[in-house]
């Protein structure tokens, strides 16, 4: 299971998990980052705890991707509420090795990834403005800002052309009334 929600939801998932006739008898291994630690920690059914490398630390966390390739889990359970902080965890779910990711949404419905729940639950963020109001909304900030900024400097390209032009032809001028002298 990897932490990609509050320990709230962590907890309340491990629970599923461990009493909804989904496994019979699930060993829960959960792959957390530092700070939610103390709170993956108080999971009873946890048999392991695995603690995400620094991000910067790349080596590290290359050689810890690869010891989770190695354990060759049945099933990945990440949690894909509406916590967009946590979105690294989310995406190296999709990066384990595994042929089954198990999804909890915000709800805590769980369903297994395939195209046409991932469609679906895309449709469900579009319509709840969730996706557009996060992602969608940043990027298009971001791409307004750059169009500005070109739109500026196209505006004053000609202004700046003509005081260029203009400071050559003094240049100029100053020196062919040198040399008439």
């Amino acid at each position: 299971m990897v932490c990609s929600s509050t320990g709230a939801n962590l907890q309340k998932a491990a629970e599923i998990l461990s009493t909804r006739p989904i496994f019979h008898h699930p060993e829960l291994h959960i792959l957390c980052s530092l700070r939610d630690l103390p709170d993956v920690k108080a999971i009873q059914p946890a048999r392991q705890v695995w603690v995400f490398p620094h991000r910067r630390d790349l080596r590290t966390g290359f050689g810890f991707w690869l010891r989770v390739l190695r354990q060759r889990y049945d099933v990945v359970v990440v949690l894909w509420c509406l916590d967009q902080t946590r979105l690294r965890q989310k995406l190296f779910a999709l990066t384990c090795g595994t042929t089954r990711i198990l999804v909890f949404n915000e709800n805590l419905d769980c369903a297994y990834l395939s195209f046409s729940f991932l469609r679906r639950f895309l449709a469900a963020r579009f319509r709840d403005d969730h996706l557009i109001g996060g992602l969608v909304g940043r990027s298009l900030w971001s791409t307004l800002e750059r169009g500005i900024r070109i739109f500026l400097r196209i505006l004053l390209f000609p202004i700046r052309l003509i005081i260029l032009v203009g400071a050559v032809l003094v240049l100029y001028r100053g020196r062919n009334s040198s040399r008439r002298r």
